[in-house]
């Protein structure tokens, strides 16, 4: 097998071949698979299970052999804080409970728990997930709620992998004997394509079934990828005798009349970019449903492919390319066309000449339209390119690309990528909130002019990146240039400002929100002042960010959480919470900053009422009710707090304001406000108060963030002590 690596193993990830962009070939994938597999079949038989296969327990050496450690003698499954790359859908709302290893003990606590499963088929499910991760380099989650992810396994694999996961209980593969069977059998049909089959060997997919062998007037050869919005083809254009790459869009967005029209206006935009660093379209047109375009075909590899060989790269040869992109870009710019999916993967570079060209504008919109397609559940953009205003959900300009390219240049130069995330929710959240760390300190024999321009394009905020791609192509050409500089001292002034704007945007990057507005006190301004040289006390009437003091693994009371830079991120788990480390009594003031990325589901924030404790409870869905959880028993569609609200936005900023205010006679005063508008209001006797008993909580009460199910990722959580007193429950950490 010549793409076998030398030495690798599964850290986390699947190893990554030089020429295989973070999946692995399909063949190979099957043979590791169905080894690994062979080896689960013989624990099985000897009256065990493994319920680990893991990138922890399964590692490969130079020879592309897997190797399976022993499995744990206990490991514990259900429950909301479980990696569902573990667990099967079986299992997924089951309560906690620990299995060993031992077949007949697994089998007798799966029924003391009233669920008729076998445990051996958590092996199976465990070898479907590691299946899926090597053929697309994602998760199972992003597998099958990715149309593209999706699109990248050949079908007849596809039908396999979905059948081992089974979460389609009539198809389910439930044992090894049936798994290593079709295991067996998509390897024998891989390596045998029928002769007169008309099927065509593609370089990705050997033997792939196509589903179409012509679109309009071109021949289609084989498939050669995959863009942000469709998959690419080779055809043959017989009347110009020349070949092209076929761009089709997928079956559901070309049903759209609103995404058709679009579409044409800005494949036609595309077509009046002329230079030579971007990819020259050809035509735009349907056959059968199937709307696509075709465009000039780049004999070449793609920059993620040089990368993957040699990186980094020599400065010369970056920036060269780096101008040969911002020529490129500035020249689509000019036409109203912003790209939004700058990334290697979209820079061919032609193999002849070694000139760099734009590919995949798919993901193109108009600078002037604010208007937005995209797929259910998809962002405009890759989440490790991706620019912090399109991480936000909000509009993306020529900017935004510079940005980009601004990722794609520091990998170029130091031969990583600036954030780091185990989740596309987690690099996103790197991207709005962490600053990247100095090129100098990574590749310190990168010329600082050169870092300091770099820098500059990975501005938070795109007023302080260049304004055009034409003007940061200036200033590269003008780095580039031995000459003597006619305005040194202006270059000079310009590296020393965004230095300094940088490092006031660091020092002050948990004082913004997501949306890029200073975060202020929806009441009377009051002083923000740093923790208090008290080691306990927090003064009052004084703003005090909670979040840096929290520690997910010390605070946590229920649910997945994880800390992603400067935001705390929920996970996963129903009726999640996470205690804020302080102790607060009498009136104070709570500010929480969140956004929800993904899902349909609600949050909660529970807090401290006097002696009881309550719970402010956002509904998802609209029509329904945002109020306070629980008031006499009943929930916040039925108490007197209720407000009928719209739903929370996906990958949208919210931020929310408690105040809360004790009256005599243990009466008090609940206020909250919603995106600084009023949400709901209450006053009442204090003992009527409470909160639902799933989240956890402990008495005495904390402020605490909670969710239900969806990820959430909070930005901010701060405390204002009006009167009474507030201190830290737990040793700060330094910040």
């Amino acid at each position: 097998m010549s793409n076998a690596p030398d030495s690798s193993s599964l850290p986390g990830l699947p190893p990554r071949l030089p020429d295989a962009g973070g999946a692995w070939p399909p063949l190979e994938t099957l043979l590791i698979v169905c080894r690994v597999a062979t080896e689960v079949q013989a624990l099985h038989r000897s009256g065990r299970v493994h319920l680990a296969l893991d990138a922890e327990h399964v590692s490969i050496d130079g020879h592309f052999q897997p190797h399976l450690a022993p499995p744990p003698d206990l490991r514990f499954f259900g429950a909301s804080w479980v990696d569902p790359e573990s667990i099967p859908p079986e299992l997924a709302e089951s309560d906690g409970m620990e299995l060993p290893s031992v077949l007949e003990d697994a089998q007798r606590v799966l029924a003391q728990a009233g669920l008729d499963l076998d445990p051996r088929r958590i092996d199976v499910y465990q070898l479907g997930a590691l299946l899926c991760r090597l053929l697309t380099g994602r998760s199972v989650e992003e597998y099958l709620l990715s149309q593209k992810t999706r699109e990248d396994v050949p079908a007849r694999l596809r039908d396999l992998l979905d059948r081992t996961l089974g979460f389609d209980s009539a198809t389910r593969l439930s044992g090894t004997e049936q798994f290593i069977a079709a295991l067996r059998s998509a390897v024998d049909q891989w390596q045998v394509v029928p002769s007169g089959s008309g099927e065509a060997a593609g370089p990705g997919h050997p033997g792939e079934d196509l589903p179409f062998r012509r679109l309009g007037p071109f021949q289609v050869v084989e498939r050669i990828g995959h863009g942000g919005m469709g998959a690419v083809y080779k055809g043959y254009d017989e009347s110009l005798n020349r070949w092209v790459a076929l761009k089709v869009l997928p079956l559901e967005l070309a049903r759209e009349e609103e995404f058709r029209r679009r579409f044409h206006a800005e494949a036609a935009a595309a077509a009046q970019v002329a230079h030579p660093n971007v990819v020259s379209i050809y035509c735009v047109d349907e056959d059968a449903g199937h709307l696509f375009f075709a465009m000039q075909l780049v004999d070449g590899d793609s920059l993620a492919k040089r990368l993957a060989h040699a990186a980094p790269l020599p400065v010369d040869e970056t920036v060269r390319l780096a101008e040969e992109c911002l020529a490129g870009l500035d020249a689509a710019h000019a036409q109203g066309l912003t790209h939004r999916d700058v990334k290697p993967g979209n820079i061919l570079i032609e193999r002849d000449s070694g000139r760099a060209v734009l590919v995949d504008f798919g993901l193109a919109s108009r600078v002037r339209d604010s208007r937005r397609i995209t797929l259910p559940g998809t962002l405009m953009g890759t989440v490790d390119y991706i620019a912090p205003e399109q991480a936000q959900g909000l509009p993306a300009d020529a900017r935004s690309d510079l940005y980009s390219l601004g990722v794609v240049l520091y990998q170029m130069l130091s031969g990583r990528l600036p954030f780091e995330a185990e989740t596309p929710a987690g690099m996103m959240f790197r991207h709005v909130y962490d600053p990247p760390p100095p090129l100098a300190d990574v590749s310190p024999q990168i010329p600082p002019a050169l870092a300091a321009f770099v820098h500059r394009l990975l501005a938070k905020a795109p007023a302080d990146r260049y304004p055009s791609a034409r003007e940061a192509l200036d200033d590269l050409r003008a780095l580039g240039d031995r000459k003597p500089r006619k305005r040194p001292a202006a270059l000079a002034w310009r590296a020393f400002a965004f230095l300094l704007v940088a490092a006031l945007a660091v020092a002050g990057a948990l004082r913004l929100s997501l949306s890029g507005r200073p975060l202020e006190p929806t009441q009377e301004a009051a002083p923000r002042a740093e923790l208090p040289s008290d080691p306990a006390a927090i003064p009052p009437n004084t703003w005090v960010d909670l979040l840096p003091q929290v520690d997910v693994a010390r605070d946590r009371v229920k649910g997945r959480w994880m800390r992603v830079g400067g935001a705390v991120v929920h996970m996963q788990g129903e009726f999640s919470s996470l205690r804020l480390p302080v102790k607060v009594e009498g009136d104070y003031d709570l500010e929480v900053d969140f956004t929800r990325t993904g899902g349909d589901s609600s949050l909660g924030v529970i807090f401290p009422v006097g002696p009881a404790m309550c719970c402010l409870w956002l509904s998802a869905y609209n029509g329904q009710y945002h109020g306070l959880e629980m008031i006499d028993g009943e929930d916040s569609a039925h108490n007197p707090s209720t407000r009928q609200a719209g739903p929370l936005a996906n990958d949208r900023q919210h931020s929310v304001n408690i105040q809360v205010r004790l009256e005599p006679e243990g009466q008090t005063a609940i206020t909250v406000l919603l995106d600084g508008g009023p949400c709901t209001e209450w006053t009442g006797n204090i003992s009527s108060l409470s909160v639902n008993p799933k989240f956890g909580q402990l008495v005495p009460c904390h402020p605490s963030l909670g969710a239900y199910s969806s990820p959430f990722a909070f930005g901010g959580a701060r405390l204002r002590v009006v009167s009474g007193k507030a201190e830290w429950s737990a040793p700060r950490r330094r910040l």
